[in-house]
C-alpha cells in the first residue's frame, strides 16, 4: 500500500505543476493579447469567449501532450536504464492500470479548464498578473495540499471529500481509483461538479 501511496503521491505532484502551469500560461498569453492590437482585429471577427475558450483548449493540448510525452520518457528510462526489480521495490505500479491512465487523463483535462478559465478571467493588464492571480493561485495549492495530505488516511471522509470538491478533485480522485476506493457513482458526481465549475 505505502508503494502505491508513493506512486499517486508523485503522479498528484505531477499533474498539479502541469494544471497550474498550463493554466497561468492561458493567464499570461490573454494578458499579453489585450494590451496589443492583435485582440481588437480578432475581436471583429470572432466572440471574446470563443477567443478564450479556443486559446485554453489550444494551451491545453500543448500541456497534455507535455505530461504524456514527460511520464511516457519516465517509463521508458525507468524500464531501459535501471535493473529489473529495482523500480517495483519501491513503487507498487500494480494499480497503473489504462483505466487509470484515461481517468488521469479525464481529471487533467478537467481541472486544468476549471484553472484555466479562472486565470483567463481575472487579468487585463501584464502588470497585474501577479496580484490578480494570487487568489487562484492560493485556491489551487489549498486544492493540492488538501488531496495531497489526505491520501495518508485515504479511507477518510475528508479524502472522500477533497475527490468531490472541485478545486481538489483533479489531484485526489485519480488517488481514489487506483486505491480502489472510487465506486463509479462517487467518480460521476465528482466529474458533473468539475464540470459545473467549469461552465
Amino acid at each position: 500500500a505505502s508503494g502505491n501511496i508513493l506512486v499517486m503521491m508523485l503522479m498528484s505532484i505531477v499533474l498539479f505543476y502541469a494544471i497550474y502551469f498550463c493554466a497561468y500560461q492561458v493567464s499570461s498569453s490573454i494578458t499579453t493579447e489585450k494590451t496589443s492590437k492583435i485582440i481588437e482585429t480578432l475581436v471583429t471577427s470572432t466572440s471574446p469567449k470563443t477567443i478564450v475558450l479556443g486559446k485554453t483548449i489550444g494551451i491545453g493540448l500543448v500541456g497534455l501532450a507535455q505530461m504524456i510525452l514527460i511520464v511516457a520518457t519516465a517509463l521508458i528510462s525507468a524500464k531501459t536504464f535501471l535493473e529489473p526489480g529495482v523500480l517495483d521495490s519501491v513503487l507498487d505500479m500494480s494499480n497503473v492500470t489504462p483505466y487509470l491512465g484515461i481517468m488521469t487523463a479525464i481529471y487533467f483535462i478537467l481541472g486544468y479548464l476549471a484553472y484555466a478559465l479562472l486565470y483567463g478571467s481575472t487579468v487585463s493588464k501584464p502588470e497585474d498578473i501577479q496580484s490578480a492571480n494570487s487568489p487562484v493561485a492560493i485556491l489551487a495549492v489549498i486544492g493540492f495540499y488538501l488531496s495531497y495530505f489526505t491520501m495518508m488516511n485515504p479511507t477518510s471522509k475528508l479524502n472522500l471529500f477533497a475527490s468531490l470538491f472541485p478545486i481538489s478533485s483533479p489531484f485526489c480522485m485519480p488517488f481514489r481509483i487506483m486505491m480502489g476506493l472510487a465506486n463509479s457513482t462517487d467518480v460521476i458526481i465528482s466529474i458533473a461538479i468539475l464540470v459545473v465549475t467549469i461552465i
